[in-house]
């Protein structure tokens, strides 16, 4: 399932419209259709405002674990890639912030597949301590211009 289809299966799990869906994620309706038609991947603040609802961004991303977090009967706590550790989505939204401004300043765009992957290499770096937090924006840079 791509992100867009697991965009449209969270859309649809809250009963929203596309419209409805954009308004309370504070996004433009064809920003939301852009991405469940895979026009687009949503930016960190869609995700983050996603983990708020309840949604394990780890399905959004990468389609593993519960789609919900929520506590409302749905699944389990939230594990991070390796199903370890909770997930920290302030850090994942500032991580995909940062993606964002590296493939704009290097005119690149990645297929959603590989920026999921390189989401989580630079997750897995800072959480693993070989990328100091306070370092992030110039590694990410850095990795941004390698995965393009």
């Amino acid at each position: 399932m791509s992100i867009a289809a697991r965009l449209k299966a969270a859309r649809e799990s809250l009963g929203k419209s596309q419209k409805e869906m954009a308004n309370t994620l504070s996004a433009s309706f064809r920003a939301w259709q852009d991405y469940e038609a895979g026009n687009n991947v949503p930016g960190g603040r869609v995700f983050e405002a996603l983990a708020r609802l309840g949604f394990n961004t780890n399905w959004l991303l990468i389609g593993e674990g519960p789609m919900r977090l929520d506590g409302e009967g749905h699944q389990g706590a939230a594990t991070g890639p390796e199903g370890g550790d909770q997930l920290d989505t302030e850090l994942i939204g500032e991580i995909i912030e940062e993606v964002e401004r590296g493939l704009q300043k290097n005119n690149l765009q990645l297929p959603p597949e590989k920026l999921r992957k390189l989401v989580f290499v630079i997750y897995d770096g800072v959480k693993g301590g070989m990328i100091k937090e306070s370092e992030l924006k110039n590694n990410v840079i850095l990795l941004t211009k390698m995965a393009g």
